[in-house]
């Protein structure tokens, strides 16, 4: 099925309306999470999993944040993103806490 510019436009513009929340994700141990938008309130977690070394080598020195201020202004940007409707980033939080586990 091929679809039309139009349409495709369409569904670009209706997906950036509100961001998309993905539920329904479980772990081995039956532990349940969500994909949501990161939030301000994320940065110091979104720090630490960025610092972690095991991460921090695969990121490119621009993530590797030295304080909190810096992962606020990541965050701001990837939200800023989905505002201009060019992209989405995701987090993974636990669902009972909505703490931030991966970014």
């Amino acid at each position: 099925m091929s679809i039309q510019y139009q349409e495709f436009i369409e569904i670009v513009q209706n997906t950036f309306q509100i961001f998309p929340v993905i539920s329904d994700i479980f772990d081995k141990n039956g532990n349940e999470y969500i994909l949501r938008q990161h939030q301000l309130s994320d940065a110091e977690d979104y720090m630490k999993f960025y610092n972690i070394p095991e991460i921090a080598r695969f990121l490119p020195d621009g993530l590797i944040f030295r304080n909190i201020s810096e992962a606020e202004s990541e965050i701001k940007f990837r939200q800023s993103l989905f505002t201009k409707k060019e992209s989405i980033y995701w987090c993974i939080a636990e669902k009972k806490t909505n703490k931030l586990i991966g970014g």
